[in-house]
């Protein structure tokens, strides 16, 4: 079975090597999204621990539709399971948590983000992917930064559910990833 995912794996990654495009907008502290907060329609982030999100989102999509068509791609690598917090982190920059009483929405820190690139980078690597341009994680915010909440993964790479910084952490329960095995 572990072969078999891999192949699976690998098959999917490269035909969808060349669909991935869009890019992680420069945040600009005065973007505050065009709509007001919605309920996040998008299957695969309807259960990160928040439920409301902002369009257009980071990646330059102006709807949920096109969002989660966007998302799936990452479906083999979140299956995969090379980092508990990959999928949290996608639907962060998909699916931006939204609550009323910031103006802003509230995507991952940049920590998690080079968190997720350090282990999911190599998993891509053995299919001869690079990490996605359009997931450039100097475009995040840091969890210093003043001018834009984010919501930060656990210092340690344990399975600790992400904060919030400088607010209440959203209720996460993360997954635990699958086990890599070594194919014969």
């Amino acid at each position: 079975m572990c072969c078999a995912k891999l192949r699976l794996l690998s098959a999917l990654l490269l035909m969808l090597r060349s669909s991935w495009g869009s890019a992680i907008s420069s945040i600009d502290p005065d973007w505050s999204g065009e709509g007001r907060c919605q309920h996040i329609t998008i299957p695969q982030c309807k259960d990160i621990g928040y439920n409301m999100t902002r369009m257009p989102n980071l990646m330059g999509h102006d709807d949920q539709k096109e969002a989660s068509i966007k998302l799936q791609e990452f479906a083999p690598l979140i299956q995969y399971g090379c980092h508990s917090h990959l999928k949290f982190f996608l639907c962060s920059l998909y699916a931006p948590m939204c609550t009323e009483q910031v103006s802003n929405p509230i995507f991952a820190c940049r920590a998690m983000c080079e968190q997720v690139k350090l282990k999911c980078s190599p998993v891509l690597g053995q299919f001869n992917i690079p990490w996605p341009e359009f997931l450039d994680c100097s475009r995040l915010p840091t969890k210093n930064d003043p001018n834009n909440l984010c919501m930060e993964a656990p210092n340690n790479g344990s399975d600790e559910p992400p904060k919030v910084s400088h607010t209440q952490p959203p209720d996460f329960r993360p997954q635990r990833p699958l086990q890599a095995r070594t194919c014969i």
